[in-house]
């Protein structure tokens, strides 16, 4: 089976453990960068480098160092 390129709002919500809400709020206010969009559809979807950028930010925000799970979503 073919390893998943892209991810939806929801399941990269689910990964960072915030709700799509936050999502898109830190993304609005300039927290998260803005994700690539489909090209038919315009909507979001995010790769794996993304998702670890994602990460790295929302530990920074909490005051953490480095996310030490090992939970991969794909």
């Amino acid at each position: 089976m073919a390893e998943k390129k892209f991810f939806t709002v929801k399941e990269v919500a689910q990964e960072l453990g915030i709700s799509k809400q936050t999502l898109l709020r830190y993304e609005k206010k300039g927290v998260f960068p803005k994700p690539g969009r489909h090209p038919i559809n315009n909507w979001r979807r995010y790769t794996i480098r993304e998702i670890e950028k994602l990460k790295k930010i929302l530990l920074k925000e909490e005051g953490q160092e480095d996310y030490g799970g090992e939970e991969k979503i794909y």
